[in-house]
């Protein structure tokens, strides 16, 4: 209980702790440790500031408590000792101190001899400490615990700037560097007038023999003790403490202040050694493994610390973290060989470690170590040179990173998790594109053929019937001719004037230029069908030629000859290739992408070129079928202006495409390939070069399951 109370600063309860373990030992009949507790229980009494209790207990336990009374009877004061302490200087300058009101008699002190024992500890506190920003913290707090204000300012001069360094309360010290100029915080009056003077400023209820000191700040918050106090080193002002209580006045007493004066001769003193500490520090900044060489901070570093023996390979020294890293105590990993607890596997590793840092170069690598128990573990490690008690060593700062690579491998886990959604989603999106643009065109193309056939059956139907008609209707005249070989002048001129002879002879030729024009287009209808069949979800026989000339067919329009270009030649050299099983309408849309690019292409080279020219040279698309390794090849190429290198390692890409915003997606050649590869189980490449022109060449497998 004594221990947890002074550990959490709780000071009654380590007071009352001790003063109950002294009565336990007395009942024991353990005076001597008795009289230990007690005289703890009475320092902290009277640090608490409970003067009744301190009186309870010298009077019931003057035995107890001999050696704390006999020194507080001593016959030279706490204040005429302090007096002979404080450097004559600094404290003849704090005598001329001005106050709003007379000295406060010394009953509003504790007792002199717990003062000065409470003094002498704080005093002792603040030497010790060389880190300036907790010298802050410690110097902050003891000023405002030995003086009894509420509020403590703490300002230093740096580099012939005066900042505000601290601002303490009784709960917490806030550390901060903020210019002194225009700061609200502070009586700005009072702090110029104390730069300019080095005296000590005491007001109580804002009254002042020195009025124009008391600034809107003061007016503002009507303290009721203001003390202004000079931190002074050998004859140079280096700082001023601000103190202030806000409920009670006169509390700034001569005893006090004598007290406080005595604190800030030794505050200046460490503020100086602080302020060359932090100057050495700054200078060792660059002196390399500096923090290797201090023990407390080789102690306290969050990662493992280990010195390695260059030449013998054994242990030098660890640090807590390294010894707790690998689950051995202190004693134990100076004993123990590294190899004794690096995995068989990873000895070169260590091998590899003695090597590298013995020709004085850094040494970095990711290994597994096993505690006692068999638990793996996964470290990072980084050494270096390093000269420890005259022996040559490596010094190796190791990081357990277990958390870090299971952090990595569920990162990369939900990495690849996301990716395969992308392209799920892309392959999705591919899909529905492929599909809805599909049953687009197919039913726009079965509509028209549809549309088409039936008018067109109707006309090659009768085309026949008419014949017969015409035949009949000749007949009849012809015999009319025989039996009225006169047939009169108005019937005689109506003959000449429909000259009958040429009608007899082209009215035939007519019927049939009519029904061959019926058949080309019955043919163009069964084209535009077996364009858009409209796949299963099984696969279905499908003769690969018709598809092509199909597509061919549609795409006519294009490649015919117009004021600008001549007609683009399409040449097909069809081998003797079987039907396959797949999915025809999707394969003709790769046939209709291929075409319209390599239309695109022509169109692309004959920009620029005259029409005799484009002539001369004509524009070509040739397509040769063939079977090889039970596999039917379709090569389309065309004789354009070809591709570079990184267009074309990327064409069949997502979403990539050399054409202007709105006439490419990118979507064509990436849904052939996911037609001709997931769906066909084929391949489907490109060649090309610049000036060569372009080569799509799809495999398809004749039986594909």
């Amino acid at each position: 209980a004594i221990a947890g109370a002074k550990a959490n600063e709780y000071l009654q309860e380590e007071a009352l702790a001790n003063e109950l373990t002294a009565k336990f030992y007395l009942d024991w009949g353990k005076e001597k440790v008795a009289a230990g507790y007690m005289q703890e229980a009475y320092y902290c009494y009277a640090r608490w500031g409970a003067k009744a209790k301190t009186d309870d207990l010298e009077t019931r336990y003057p035995q107890l408590l001999q050696p704390i009374l006999q020194k507080a009877s001593s016959t030279l004061s706490v204040f005429e000792t302090l007096a002979t302490l404080i450097n004559p200087v600094s404290f003849s300058q704090s005598s001329t101190s001005k106050t709003s009101s007379n000295k406060s008699s010394s009953s509003h002190s504790l007792n002199e001899v717990l003062d000065l024992a409470a003094l002498l500890q704080v005093s002792q506190a603040i030497s010790s400490t060389i880190d300036l920003d907790e010298l802050l913290q410690t110097l902050s707090q003891a000023m405002l615990k030995t003086s009894g204000g509420d509020r403590c300012v703490l300002l230093l001069c740096q580099d012939n700037q005066w900042q505000v360094r601290a601002i303490a309360n009784l709960q917490e010290t806030i550390l901060e560097s903020v210019s002194l100029e225009n700061n609200s915080t502070l009586p700005i009056k009072l702090i110029q007038y104390i730069k300019n003077t080095s005296e000590t400023i005491v007001i109580n209820n804002l009254t002042t023999d020195l009025p124009r000191i008391v600034d809107d700040y003061l007016h503002q918050y009507q303290p009721k003790s203001v003390l202004g106090l000079p931190i002074i080193n050998q004859g140079n002002l280096v700082g001023i403490l601000y103190l202030e209580n806000s409920l009670v006045s006169d509390i700034f007493t001569s005893d006090r202040l004598l007290a406080l004066n005595f604190l800030a001769t030794q505050a200046a003193i460490s503020l100086e050694n602080a302020r060359l500490y932090h100057q050495v520090n700054q200078a060792l900044q660059d002196i390399q493994y500096k923090e290797a060489q201090s023990r407390g901070i080789f102690e306290a570093v969050a990662d493992g610390l280990l010195i390695t023996n260059l030449e013998t390979g054994r242990v030098m020294d660890a640090n807590p973290a390294y010894c707790q890293m690998h689950g051995y105590s202190y004693s134990e990993i100076l004993q123990l060989n590294p190899l004794d607890f690096i995995p068989p596997d990873r000895h070169d590793k260590f091998d590899s470690f003695l090597t590298t840092v013995k020709i004085g170069q850094e040494f970095t690598c990711e290994s597994v170590c096993k505690r006692p128990d068999g638990t793996p573990f996964d470290i990072e490690i980084k050494s270096v040179p390093f000269w420890y008690n005259g022996n040559h060593c490596g010094l190796s700062v190791i990081r357990d990173v277990t958390e870090r690579k299971q952090m990595e491998l569920s990162i990369q886990e939900k990495n690849r998790g996301l990716e395969q959604a992308m392209t799920d989603l892309q392959q999705a999106q591919i899909q529905v594109i492929q599909s809805e643009k599909m049953s687009a065109l197919g039913n726009l193309v079965a509509g028209v053929a549809h549309e088409i056939n039936n008018p067109v059956g109707c006309i090659v139907g009768n085309t026949s019937v008419v014949q017969n008609y015409i035949n009949d209707l000749l007949g009849v005249i012809d015999l009319y001719g025989q039996k009225f070989p006169q047939p009169g002048a108005e019937v005689q001129e109506e003959l000449e004037a429909i000259d009958l002879e040429y009608l007899r002879e082209d009215l035939p030729k007519l019927v049939k230029s009519m029904k061959d024009g019926g058949d080309r287009i019955r043919d163009i209808s069964a084209s535009l069908r077996i364009f858009s069949r409209a796949d299963s979800d099984q696969k279905q026989k499908f003769n690969l030629h018709e598809g092509i000339d199909s597509t061919i067919l549609i795409l006519r329009h294009r490649l015919k000859a117009n004021d600008q270009y001549p007609e683009i030649e399409v040449i097909t050299n069809y081998g003797n290739i079987p039907t396959i099983n797949c999915f025809p309408g999707q394969l003709n849309q790769v046939f209709m992408n291929i075409l319209a690019n390599a239309i695109d292409a022509l169109d692309e080279s004959s920009q620029g070129r005259s029409y005799e020219d484009i002539k001369a040279a004509p524009n070509r698309i040739t397509i040769n079928t063939f079977i090889e390794d039970n596999y039917v090849r379709i090569s389309i190429k065309d004789n354009g202006i070809g591709m570079p290198e990184e267009i074309k390692n990327q064409i069949f890409d997502h979403l990539f495409t050399t054409k202007e915003i709105g006439k490419g997606t990118g979507l064509g050649l990436a849904i052939a390939r996911q037609i001709v590869e997931e769906k066909h189980q084929g391949t489907i490449s490109v060649n090309s070069k610049l000036g060569q022109g372009t080569e799509f060449i799809i495999t398809l497998p004749i039986s594909a399951s």
